[in-house]
């Protein structure tokens, strides 16, 4: 591994940082420790998580704002700096972001070439276009005669595709198992049944 070679993801970061320093990182919730602002925000309907890495990025989240001289403050001038004084940052962009709708920010900041996502609960999740395009919810039939909820698997194999099936009920295979598995006959699952074994 080369010491200098830059980061490709938060967890890769954060592991490199220690191998290559021995500091234990603290905790931080969200928040990615080595970018500003990388973190969740609430804004007027929702959350959303903003993450501008680097200058460009966040000279355009300030424009996008409609506060394009928080990029002259030299308190945010680099990366560095802006990590450094995370807590002023946040307390300016947290109101500014709070007084707006999602689908709104959403739209400015993705034009404006900030990355961005939108912080979804599960009727979010579920009413998402990406998660209805790929079908990840579905109804499987069960033995006791009822559908049952359940997520299709996101692995698509043409070749050998994924059989979904209901959860069977507790010791629904039991019998079976202990058959083919261990040459129990009749009259020894019988046996067991009647000590309440299985």
């Amino acid at each position: 591994m080369r010491p200098c070679e830059k980061p490709r993801s938060r967890s890769t970061a954060i592991w490199r940082g220690f191998l290559m320093n021995g500091k234990v990182p603290p905790r931080v919730g969200n928040t990615y420790p080595i970018a500003s602002p990388s973190e969740v925000f609430a804004c007027a309907n929702s959350h959303l998580i903003v993450a501008a890495g680097n200058n460009s990025q966040f000279q355009a989240l300030c424009r996008a704002l409609g506060c394009p001289g928080w990029a002259d403050d030299p308190r945010f001038a680099s990366n560095a700096l802006r990590v450094a004084n995370r807590g002023p940052l946040r307390d300016l962009l947290a109101p500014a972001l709070a007084r707006r709708q999602r689908a709104e920010l959403l739209a400015a900041l993705e034009a404006a070439g900030v990355p961005c996502d939108p912080i979804n609960d599960m009727r979010g999740v579920f009413d998402d276009p990406q998660t209805r395009h790929r079908e990840l919810a579905l109804c499987l039939p069960h033995s006791r005669g009822v559908d049952v909820p359940s997520l299709r698997s996101p692995l698509r194999f043409s070749g050998t595709p994924v059989v979904h099936r209901a959860s069977p009920m507790l010791g629904e295979h039991s019998a079976r198992v202990l058959a083919t598995e261990l040459g129990l006959n009749a009259e020894r699952l019988q046996a067991l049944r009647e000590r309440a074994i299985v």
